[in-house]
């Protein structure tokens, strides 16, 4: 946007061109920098409501013991939606579990580990394991 349309001196008028340019030189820096002040706020506001939906707080958890087999299944397969789940292999498993997508998993835990995954939908999260091995899941459910 320029002010440049906004107003020509007339040949007889008292006030100076350089005067009229200069406060249309004005006008395009102050909206230069309300653009830029505007992008910062908003920019700003959206971390702070990412960050707040970090930390506040979700509806309530749900806890499930999967059976992790050779096939990859869904990490749930009902409709669940929540804004993360803590996998959890028990420090007795005999054997490796696998996570990833549908298309690989590829993401090793070992007996003992635990990994935090912010997802929304458990669906798109895929478990393997080198043999029928029991995991703890728990999931923070998210308002709807």
């Amino acid at each position: 946007m320029t002010w440049a349309g906004l107003w020509k001196p007339q040949p007889l008028e008292v006030i100076p061109p350089e005067w009229v340019w200069g406060v249309v030189d004005a006008l395009d820096w102050l909206y230069m920098y309300h653009n830029e002040l505007r992008d910062c706020v908003e920019k700003e506001l959206a971390k702070a409501n990412y960050y707040l939906r970090l930390i506040s707080a979700g509806k309530g958890i749900k806890t499930v013991i999967k059976t992790a087999k050779t096939t990859a299944e869904p990490l749930y397969v009902d409709e669940l939606t929540c804004r993360r789940v803590i996998i959890k292999v028990p420090t007795d498993a005999l054997y490796m579990i696998y996570i990833g997508d549908s298309q690989s998993q590829d993401f090793m835990l070992k007996a003992g580990e635990q990994i935090e995954l912010f997802v929304k939908d458990p669906r798109q999260i895929y478990i393997k394991s080198t043999g029928t091995q029991n995991v703890f899941l728990l999931f923070e459910l998210a308002h709807e």
